[in-house]
């Protein structure tokens, strides 16, 4: 999710609104990044000149980001520490503000000190001003051939020029309410080419007004302009967020934000809890692909061993041909040999190498055959490793849709695992096994069918590969002890407290050293990890409730 820098509009309300908190206090120090001086009054909020990055614009902080300290603002923290904010300026129709800052001395004269900040294109600019507005030093400095030398220090500042459109222009919002014989026909963007300020949002709200409503938005925008906003709106869809100092009408319905010292830090950490989740979404779903691939080219590799390994009953059949020639040495490269495995006997061609006795033959067609056999089983193992890895990916990739935090924190603790460790110890497979652990007990209750483990196994094939996030994951308080699992759809219900206790008895009945009485922890599964250390089945939950449940006798359970 991308955020754009500040429009004209955020901009000048922002300095209007946060003009009265912050004028009259003192700067106790100034901090911060080199593109992005904060300044500090005291207690929270900080005054953040962001001219870089995600968030470019005037904005408070409840506290300081984590980010390196910059030369510029050392500098500025030289130059005005007890110096107080006198005013924030936003005089042009543009993206520009002064800050005007003052020191009384002991002998009644001030010192007056200017920071002005340039949001204008690209790369944004900013410079300490001295009294009489000249630059004493900016945030970049111009290179000599620079046509655009305005920055350099010494220099008397100059405004930018105003924007394209402005001089022809037949009202600006700064000069307040619009008058009443203003046209304001036509199309946001003609209306764009006539007024200033009005940036991109503005202009698409006008576009779809009447000339009534035309004319109150833009003595609201005007009033925003001039006045502090009380009450900012945050304006969200389809995964675009941003503050207003005014509702939008062509969004749907803003949500009230706030004071902008309370809405924009709320935003901010929200934006980047966002943007945070859509690059975990990103890498997640990157990984996916990639693992995807390569158990699509182990699967191909795996049926192309069991498809060579496919018959080694014919090496066999081989094989007891030629122990029933008995003696001799092969002179060609074929021998006719009675077939006594088939039914009724009968005759084949058996190719032989020249040279060789046939009992030697005959035990070259049956180490084939074993190691066929064994091709046979260690394919069927790693077929059955690879299609459930890719059914596991699936179901990953199908979690990863509208996932929360959480979910997304559960999907890459599965991948991270599926890609760590070995096939072997995360199916359970072994040599005569193939077909990986022993499968859940299901018990039907009602509607709902719950699961039940019975080994270590089981309980880790249940938790961590068959459960969805959102799954209900149950076992004994502190005790080793059966993994208990509620299926259930992403958007369904939590199950009813009925289900809940009887799924708890459950997990009672089949951990072996609880008590007739325990208590059962319950959760979703997004919650539970794997044990890092611990052996299969082991794990570590939060965001859990926990109920008190009784064993069933095998009575009540048989009838379930």
């Amino acid at each position: 999710m991308q955020v754009p820098t500040m429009d004209v509009i955020q901009l000048h309300a922002a300095a209007a609104s946060l003009a009265p908190r912050f004028t009259g206090r003192a700067v106790r120090a100034v901090t911060g990044p080199e593109q992005a001086p904060e300044l500090r009054f005291g207690a929270a909020p900080v005054l953040r000149v962001s001219l870089t990055g995600q968030f470019r614009g005037l904005f408070p902080l409840s506290e300081s980001q984590e980010e390196p300290e910059g030369g510029f603002p050392s500098y500025l923290h030289q130059r005005l520490t007890g110096f107080h904010l006198e005013a924030i300026e936003h005089p042009w129709p543009d993206r520009v503000l002064v800050l005007r800052f003052a020191r009384k001395r002991l002998t009644g004269k001030y010192d007056r000190r200017g920071l002005v900040a340039e949001f204008l294109g690209k790369r944004c600019n900013a410079a300490l001003l001295t009294s009489d507005d000249r630059v004493d030093r900016p945030l970049h400095r111009p290179d000599l051939t620079d046509p655009d030398a305005r920055f350099l220090p010494g220099m008397t500042y100059q405004p930018p020029p105003a924007p394209p459109g402005a001089e022809a222009a037949r009202w600006s919002l700064l000069e307040g309410a619009p008058p009443a014989d203003l046209d304001l026909s036509g199309s946001g963007k003609e209306l764009a080419q006539r007024l200033v300020p009005v940036p991109p949002r503005l202009a698409q709200a006008l576009d779809e007004l009447p000339a009534e409503g035309r004319t109150a938005l833009l003595a609201t925008a005007a009033s925003a302009l001039t006045e502090p906003s009380e009450q900012w709106y945050l304006h969200e869809d389809d995964g675009k967020r941003f503050l207003y100092p005014f509702p939008l009408p062509n969004w749907a319905t803003p949500r009230l934000a706030g004071p902008l010292e309370e809405a924009w830090p709320e935003y901010i950490e929200a934006t980047i809890r966002h943007a945070r989740e859509e690059r975990t979404r990103q890498r997640l779903e990157s990984r996916l692909r990639g693992h995807r691939k390569r158990l699509e080219d182990r699967l191909e590799k795996v049926l192309a061993d069991q498809s060579r390994h496919a018959h080694p009953e014919e090496y066999r059949r081989y094989g007891q041909a030629l122990i029933s020639l008995g003696g001799g040495v092969a002179r060609e490269e074929n021998v006719t040999a009675t077939d006594y495995l088939s039914n009724p006997p009968d005759t084949i061609q058996v190719p032989v190498q020249p040279g060789r006795s046939y009992q030697e033959d005959a035990e070259r067609y049956f180490n084939k055959a074993r190691k066929a056999e064994r091709g046979q089983e260690l394919a069927a193992r790693r077929r059955f490793e690879t299609e459930s890895d890719l059914a596991e990916v699936a179901r990953l990739e199908e979690d990863l849709e509208d996932a929360d935090p959480e979910t997304l924190e559960a999907i890459t603790d599965r991948l991270d695992r599926l890609e760590a460790l070995p096939a072997e110890e995360r199916h359970g497979t072994r040599k005569r096994s193939p077909e990986g652990p022993e499968p859940p007990r299901e018990v039907q209750y009602g509607e709902h069918t719950i699961l039940v483990g019975a080994t270590r196994a089981t309980n880790d094939w249940l938790t961590f590969r068959r459960a969805r996030p959102w799954d209900i994951w149950l076992h004994v308080q502190g005790l080793p002890g059966a993994h208990v699992l509620i299926p259930r759809d992403r958007k369904d219900p939590l199950p009813g407290d009925e289900v809940l206790a009887y799924a708890a008895r459950l997990a009672v009945t089949h951990s072996p050293k609880a008590d007739r009485k325990a208590e059962v922890d319950w959760t979703e599964v997004k919650y539970v990890r794997r044990h890092p250390n611990g052996k299969p089945g082991q794990a570590l939950y939060t965001n859990y409730q926990t109920i008190m449940a009784e064993a069933l006798d095998e009575e009540s359970e048989d009838l379930s």
